[in-house]
């Protein structure tokens, strides 16, 4: 039986529903007129097989979250795949703030460390994306 998505990012990361309504609340209630926050956990297994024996295995996890504000005709966007509260809450931040800016919009890289300022990308296009 699959885990409820809900259920899966409260019981592994501590996310509740409560959690992130304060965090979209709280961060960006009354500075932009839309938000959205997405929430990614994605595990990839590939097993290669050469003449019936195990050539190679491997295992990828991907995980990460990303919330988009908009204010007006501005959008402002930050990502982190750090999903502990803090990063989502500098994410929220950092992307309200952008959206807050006059100009088309922007996107940010939230880590451990500083955020970094990204220009708008078209989607699917991940050149001159950095990690902080």
């Amino acid at each position: 039986m699959l885990a409820r998505p809900e259920r899966f990012f409260e019981d592994r990361f501590g996310l509740t529903a409560s959690a992130l309504e304060r965090l979209l609340g709280s961060q960006l209630a009354g500075r932009v007129d839309h938000a959205d926050l997405f929430l990614e956990y994605r595990i990839s297994e590939e097993l290669t097989l050469e003449e019936g024996a195990v050539k190679k295995a491997s295992r990828h996890v991907s995980q990460g979250a990303g919330i988009r504000a908009q204010s007006g005709e501005r959008t402002g966007y930050a990502h982190t795949d750090d999903l502990a509260l803090p990063n989502l809450e500098e994410a929220a931040r950092q992307a309200r703030a952008i959206a807050d800016q006059a100009g088309a919009g922007a996107a940010v890289a939230v880590g451990t460390g500083r955020a970094a300022a990204h220009p708008p990308q078209r989607h699917g296009d991940r050149r001159g994306e950095r990690q902080a």
